[in-house]
């Protein structure tokens, strides 16, 4: 089914890169191609030629590479080999018999919607969520959350989230933001410690255009955990392409709640 594999590894997990070498003498055996990258995060061009990317690390290395593959419509074969393991799609002591199952078609995709922050002419990609947080991170930020050009929510907060479905069980539950099924069509905006404003999550259609806009200055954003830059405002939506997570079972989603985060 599948012809050319690209093997993503993150080197920085102990023992991951020796693990993938390993795995891609067995992998290259079951396609015509196959690549360990192990520069991390990997560039676009580097997957040109591919048609499945088999990540080896934790939810951070799948988090790092997502927007890359949903632009370029490349679904992904995620092995855990970090602590929490939510969005994988097997260990490492299944891998080759979960990589054979796919090439045998016997297997489920699962789509998953990303969001897309523009900040002034700039445009980032996430999968989990964007956060927004005061500069100095010690106080409290004013924000003003606006749905298609109306403003409907003000908040004094350590800050505001604005997740996808499948970010609802990453900062937003941390924030007592409600878990959402991840086909479920949302965007998720839960409050952090709010001083003032909506203490619960507001709940948006998935094609609505949400803008952040900062009352008292420049607030710090952050995608997927990572630092993006400075801004006064954001305005986030969700991208055309998705990202295509290969899963051995139909819906393991509570499954791997009751799993993972033991609820």
């Amino acid at each position: 089914m599948f012809c050319a594999a690209a093997i993503v590894v993150n080197r920085s997990k102990h023992g991951a890169l020796v693990f993938a070498q390993k795995l891609s003498e067995e992998v290259s055996k079951i396609f015509r191609k196959c690549s360990i990258f192990d520069r991390y995060p990997i560039q676009s061009d580097d997957l040109n030629g591919y048609d499945l990317c088999i990540t080896v690390g934790g939810d951070g290395t799948l988090l790092g590479i997502a927007p890359t593959l949903a632009h370029k419509n490349i679904p992904v074969i995620s092995i855990n080999y970090g602590s929490l393991g939510f969005l994988s799609s097997t260990d490492t002591e299944n891998a080759l018999d979960c990589i054979k199952k796919v090439q045998a078609k016997q297997f489920y995709i699962s789509e998953r919607q990303l969001l897309k922050a523009v900040i002034g002419d700039r445009e980032v990609v996430a999968l989990n969520e964007f956060v927004v947080r005061n500069i100095d991170c010690a106080r409290t930020v004013k924000l003003q959350l606006e749905y298609d050009d109306t403003a409907i929510a003000q908040y004094v907060a350590d800050g505001l989230i604005i997740a996808s479905p499948t970010g609802s069980t990453a900062y937003n539950s941390s924030a007592n933001g409600p878990i959402v099924h991840p086909s479920v069509d949302a965007l998720l905006a839960t409050p952090i410690c709010p001083h003032t404003g909506p203490r619960n999550t507001i709940i948006f259609p998935v094609h609505s255009t949400i803008i952040i806009r900062g009352k008292s200055g420049e607030f710090s954003v952050y995608a997927d955990s990572n630092y993006v830059e400075n801004a006064s405002s954001i305005t986030v939506t969700t991208t055309q392409s998705q990202l295509k997570i290969i899963q051995l079972y139909q819906d393991p989603f509570f499954n791997t709640l009751n799993k993972k985060l033991r609820l």
